[in-house]
């Protein structure tokens, strides 16, 4: 007996397929690399000599065009599913999506703004909005070409230099928040206000406020709609993509997540990506060599910078929760009582996953920032347990409040987050 052939389905996997190589391979080539292909191949055999004479008109003419259409199939078709499933949510039909739900998240990005002062473009982020200035229009030196995403939609909106790309760094942390607060509502956990701030003062969330220009922002965006929302394995799939090509570091959190997220055939499939997706990123960077050599800091490793400083590395991922590991260690504890090892272990190979990212770079307690779903999944498992765990629940987040948000590198000493932490402990006590 014979299957039935789906042409229209088949077609349908193929261009998806087809859009996610294609952004892909757009986070890990350069103008340069275009510019080859139509100067230096058969293809070039296809234009006028006279436009493939000079670099830049070669850019003007061919490379950005190309790139520009080959990043909106791209965008589109990958954008496709993740919209339709979200449109077609319990969610998004019952309307549980309120106005105080967007009022609460632009609020407690203001509160924040004013615990912890606003930074300005600064660092790597300068790189990012230097980016965003040449993205599509002339070869460019930037280095961290596969933090593609949030420089290309900027520069598509226009978005464009330091002050616009502030902007557009701010509205997708206003986004990020209001997110986050939509998870509490589609995962049925209650929360107040004052506990959203309290939340908001560990790394994951004030980092955005305090470093803007990151492309850790759009990362986290993805990572979280994930989870907010009951989405396909296409849709599922589509968001880790998007997240590859914001940031290359949001492999190691989504093959954390990945055992959550995904069925048997899910998961092959996610492997596939990883495997395209890693071929292109050594091929294009000189191989794991290249990859960890721009990683460097002050010609020395990350492994380095924690072998040497060793109690930085530990007070970073201290740090990042700060007294909310008590949710975290309190959650893990209750599901192995319950023999529950196999949510225990989830909760921990996430855990694991952020320890393996503190050494891809020195900040440590941003980067560690990066398993909040840790601390999201056990608040969530204390609060559907059939014991109580409020009244802990409210003393962790009110000592949280307490605990001075602290950033930590490994390459200098730790310091308070400027803004209201750091003015009352210096008035306190002169630090």
């Amino acid at each position: 007996m014979f299957t039935k052939f789906d042409t229209r389905k088949t077609i349908a996997h193929v261009v998806w397929w087809g859009g996610l190589v294609g952004l892909l391979l757009l986070s890990q080539t350069r103008v340069e690399a275009l510019l080859y292909l139509f100067q230096e191949t058969w293809i070039s055999s296809f234009f006028d000599p006279v436009l493939l004479e000079k670099n830049a008109t070669t850019i003007i003419t061919i490379v950005t065009p190309v790139r520009g259409i080959i990043l909106l199939f791209s965008l589109i078709i990958l954008a496709y599913p993740i919209i339709q499933n979200i449109r077609q949510s319990d969610v998004i039909l019952n309307s549980k999506i309120k106005s105080k739900h967007v009022l609460q998240a632009v609020f407690l990005f203001f509160i924040l703004c004013i615990i912890f002062t606003p930074g300005g473009i600064n660092g790597l982020a300068q790189e990012y909005s230097n980016t965003t200035l040449v993205m599509f229009t002339r070869a460019s030196s930037v280095s961290y070409h596969q933090r593609f995403l949030m420089t290309a939609i900027a520069n598509i909106l226009f978005f464009r230099g330091d002050f616009f790309f502030l902007v557009f760094s701010f509205i997708c942390t206003l986004v990020f928040i209001f997110v986050l607060r939509l998870w509490f509502e589609t995962n049925q956990v209650s929360v107040s206000f004052w506990q959203l701030v309290s939340l908001g003062t560990i790394s994951f969330v004030y980092f955005q406020i305090r470093v803007p220009g990151y492309p850790d922002v759009l990362a986290n965006i993805f990572i979280l709609l994930a989870f907010v929302f009951k989405l396909d394995t296409k849709a599922k799939l589509s968001l880790f993509v998007l997240s590859l090509a914001s940031h290359e570091a949001s492999l190691i959190i989504w093959f954390a997540l990945a055992f959550l997220l995904f069925d048997v055939k899910g998961y092959m499939q996610f492997l596939a990506i990883c495997g395209i997706y890693l071929f292109l990123l050594f091929s294009f960077n000189d191989g794991i060599y290249g990859v960890l050599a721009a990683r460097e800091v002050g010609e020395t490793s990350n492994l380095m910078w924690v072998v040497n400083y060793p109690w930085r590395e530990v007070l970073g991922v201290a740090i990042s929760f700060k007294a909310l590991w008590g949710i975290v260690i309190a959650a893990v504890w209750y599901l192995f009582s319950r023999k529950n090892y196999r949510e225990a272990f989830q909760i921990l190979i996430i855990l694991l996953a952020g320890i393996l990212m503190t050494f891809m770079g020195v900040d440590t307690s941003r980067l560690f920032g990066w398993t909040f779903m840790a601390v999201l999944i056990s608040w969530k498992i204390l609060k559907n347990s059939e014991n109580n765990w409020e009244k802990i629940i409210n003393i962790t987040l009110i000592v949280n409040l307490l605990i001075p948000s602290v950033d930590v590198f490994l390459i200098m000493n730790p310091y308070i987050a400027p803004g209201l932490y750091q003015y009352i402990f210096h008035s306190l006590f002169g630090v």
